[in-house]
């Protein structure tokens, strides 16, 4: 089952920020006398009411949830958010608010979006981009950039798939060494000197068998996963 901060957009769309609970929380005063703290994919450490929330609005003592942790949802950024790799996580629930009556008035659950954008340089800490409520709304975006709003690498499929090559080359090269031993072939026929596992003398080859071999494997797979990377 999908946790907060996971989101699996198909296509190689996949994403897990989830390691960013349990971080600490960020701050950021607005400049108007409020303190937000998030957390983003868990709750936060200074807890408003005693609840679990995975973001707040501080002002001296008095503070109100903008989210619950139980009430999230995922999905890609907006389109018009400008940034071309992340994802967004979404909660809702969070403490009542009333409306300005441009709004349409009335009281409303407040709630708070993460735009988690791919920053592979932010590794350390996400770094706060913008924070805003939408007027007269009880709503919230926050923007953050992170390494962790980068896709989820797949590097470890590809190093198994070339290791597998790589060692039906080497047995096809032990079976080859064993016949030839017993068969004592003095000579080999063109499309035999020409085979990835011909002998060293009669044509050398990076993909003989032994100690050569194992190391041209492994060159391969750390060659695979630098291009992931």
């Amino acid at each position: 089952e999908p946790l907060p901060c996971q989101y699996d957009g198909g296509r190689k769309q996949t994403y897990d920020a989830t390691d960013l609970s349990g971080s600490g929380d960020i701050v950021w005063p607005d400049g108007d006398g409020f303190e937000f703290r998030f957390s983003a994919c868990g709750p936060t450490e200074k807890a408003c009411h005693g609840l679990r929330s995975p973001a707040s609005k501080w002002q001296g003592s008095g503070c109100n949830n903008l989210g619950a942790l139980d009430a999230w949802s995922s999905g890609p950024l907006p389109e018009d958010a400008g940034f071309s790799e992340g994802f967004r996580v979404e909660y809702g629930s969070g403490d009542l608010c009333r409306r300005d009556e441009g709004a349409g008035g009335g009281y409303e659950n407040r709630r708070v979006a993460f735009n988690l954008v791919c920053n592979r340089k932010a590794k350390r800490r996400p770094q706060v981009v913008a924070v805003a409520n939408s007027s007269g709304t009880c709503a919230y975006e926050v923007t953050l950039e992170t390494a962790l709003g980068c896709r989820a690498r797949r590097g470890h499929t590809v190093v198994l798939t070339v290791a597998a090559v790589a060692l039906g080359m080497l047995c096809c090269c032990v079976l080859v060494g064993d016949r030839e031993a017993e068969d004592d072939i003095d000579y080999l026929p063109p499309t035999h000197r020409d085979s990835p596992c011909a002998p060293a003398d009669a044509h050398p080859s990076p993909w003989a068998s032994g100690p050569g071999g194992a190391s041209f494997g492994i060159i391969i797979m750390l060659q695979s996963e630098a291009e992931l990377s």
